[in-house]
């Protein structure tokens, strides 16, 4: 096969004849292949041999062996997928299928109505999904916030409002146990005003004691239910302000599409012959527009086959890189988790086809190969092989605040044990209204300054009172 004069050719390469077939039997179909690891990309020997590898290599081979054909290749300098003039004529690897001097082009075409015209594609099956996007390196800084603004941030608005009313109901609640408790002492009740209430939750919430521990069963409850809240809620508080005083601020060097097509002073690298720079032209942002037109002039653009031919060390790191994400991961490897989209990204996944020309007769029997070896499974495994990178991108994010959806779950000890405190309160009640009261008779007075008045109820006190007298009167102790 002779090199066309309208592409750069780097050396044939041919296939040996699957085992099963008589070579004089066998088509040999030509094919293009593009400079583009690890999709497809080849190393000359010493000896001058090519050897070519990569997974859409992998899959041709396959293909050669199901279908039943040989195959020859031409490899090109860089992907050369092909661009439209401005007269309606092709380059590149399109050009070639166009004029029948190709049968296949070995890469990932997107399918668009203006290729259609003059070119066919395997398209039963995508070869690969891809989605493009502008990606630019990452500058990290610490977040600067006011003393204010620091100790306040590790927890939501709303979390702090859940706070405060919860310093509210507990003292209410705490105060009217105490109150109704008839297991509680007087001391307690003395002790515990509704101004030392609300000074004892808060200072539960500064991990400080309580004015006196509540005697009761029901005010313990509060008590303890109070005290689980807060030590969960200082230990997630403490996590939380920690991770804010350590974390930084990641933000881009460029924050827009119209950033990248203005600011030149940042290199592009782009491949200006793939279907996504095409469709800039016709994009109804105005920005991709502009970005187009830096492309088409050449303005600090750098070719994507520099990558493939020099390594990732000729991408500058103030560069910004349009192409697809897998590409990316593998030319820039750790690199590649400094960077991230300029714009948000919907991640839809674009399917990309092996190219034909027009009326190829294998058409159909390579199609079915290719479902073949998608229902199989063996296109997904040879893309394993290639494309799955062997390293974890790990990145210090700054904390998000914390919410009380959730804290949901902590904030809820407070209803629960305040709920159960006053079902304790009322059982305790009913309890002692359903025993008869005891008055003890003959009473025996103790010390007036033991006050032992404040031992009894009031109605408990009238009834003594009038026994007492009718005693008294009985056996003659009144004149």
């Amino acid at each position: 096969m002779t090199c066309p004069a309208s592409l750069q050719c780097l050396g044939p390469a041919e296939s040996p004849p699957p085992p099963s077939a008589a070579p004089e039997a066998m088509t040999t179909l030509r094919v293009l292949v593009g400079e583009d690891p690890p999709f497809t990309y080849h190393t000359t020997g010493l000896d001058g041999n090519v050897t070519s590898a990569g997974y859409a290599i992998d899959v041709l081979k396959v293909l050669a062996k199901e279908v039943g054909f040989r195959y020859q290749l031409e490899w090109l300098q860089g992907t050369q997928f092909g661009v439209q003039l401005e007269n309606g004529s092709w380059t590149g690897m399109i050009r070639q299928l166009q004029d029948g001097g190709a049968d296949l082009a070995l890469s990932w075409f997107a399918l668009n109505p203006s290729r259609l015209q003059v070119m066919d594609f395997l398209d039963e099956v995508p070869i690969r999904t891809y989605w493009n996007a502008l990606f630019v390196r990452q500058t990290s800084r610490f977040q600067t916030e006011s003393m204010l603004g620091a100790l306040t941030k590790p927890l939501g608005v709303d979390v702090w409002l859940s706070l405060l009313a919860t310093l509210l109901v507990v003292s209410l609640v705490l105060w009217l146990v105490l109150r109704a408790s008839r297991s509680e002492p007087p001391e307690s009740r003395r002790d515990y005003s509704p101004g030392a209430c609300l000074l004892s939750i808060y200072g539960g919430f500064m991990m400080q004691g309580y004015v006196r521990t509540p005697a009761s069963a029901a005010g313990r409850i509060v008590v303890i239910s109070h005290w689980a809240m807060c030590i969960i809620v200082y230990a997630t508080y403490t996590a939380q302000l920690a991770s804010f005083l350590t974390a930084t601020n990641v933000s881009p060097l460029l924050s827009s599409v119209d950033q990248v097509a203005t600011q030149t002073q940042y290199p592009l690298v782009v491949d200006k012959t793939s279907a996504s720079v095409e469709a800039m032209r016709l994009s109804s942002d105005a920005a991709y527009r502009a970005l187009y037109r830096r492309i088409i002039h050449n303005d600090n653009v750098l070719d994507m086959s520099l990558m493939a031919s020099q390594g990732r060390d000729v991408v500058p790191d103030d560069a910004v890189l349009y192409l697809d994400y897998d590409r990316l991961v593998y030319y820039l490897r750790e690199r590649s988790c400094l960077y991230q989209p300029v714009v948000e990204v919907n991640y839809k996944h674009n399917p990309a086809y092996v190219g034909a020309r027009r009326g190829l007769p294998q058409k159909p029997a390579l199609n079915r190969a290719l479902r073949k070896m998608t229902e199989s499974g063996l296109l997904q495994r040879l893309w394993k092989r290639h494309f799955v990178s062997s390293f974890v991108c790990e990145q210090a994010a700054a904390a998000p605040s914390l919410g009380a959806d959730q804290l949901q779950a902590i904030l809820l000890v407070v209803p629960f044990g305040t709920a159960a405190a006053l079902l304790w309160v009322l059982a305790e009640c009913g309890w002692r209204r359903c025993q008869p009261r005891q008055i003890p008779w003959p009473p025996s007075p103790p010390s007036e300054d033991l006050g032992w008045h404040q031992y009894i109820d009031p109605s408990a006190r009238a009834v003594i009172g009038r026994r007492r007298n009718a005693w008294h009167r009985a056996n003659g102790k009144f004149d």
